[in-house]
């Protein structure tokens, strides 16, 4: 091979060593696309645990209380199923 033909392959294979590299980190799927995924991950294992804590705290509420007036009481309240102006009354069922 002649000079110039190797320095052509030389430079040639040292810019599809850089193309490579800066796509590797800064690509579309690069590295940079991987840290973000990693905190979205870590986002949504932080609310799993949050909405994991709250349905704990919510059974143990209804668990205290074992009427069927008190359960209804919970589930309009804290759930947000009662509405404005709302009066929560239970009826005794006639056996």
């Amino acid at each position: 091979m002649t000079f110039i033909m190797r320095r052509f392959i030389i430079c040639f294979l040292v810019f599809e060593v850089v193309v490579f590299f800066v796509l590797y980190c800064f690509g579309p799927r690069g590295l940079t696309m991987l840290v973000d995924l990693r905190k979205q991950q870590e986002q949504a294992r932080i609310d799993i645990a949050t909405t994991q804590k709250e349905i704990k705290t919510l059974q143990s509420d209804i668990e205290m209380n074992f009427s069927d007036f008190a359960k209804e009481k919970i589930a309009r309240e804290k759930l947000l199923m009662k509405k404005d102006q709302e009066q929560v009354y239970f009826k005794n069922k006639v056996k």
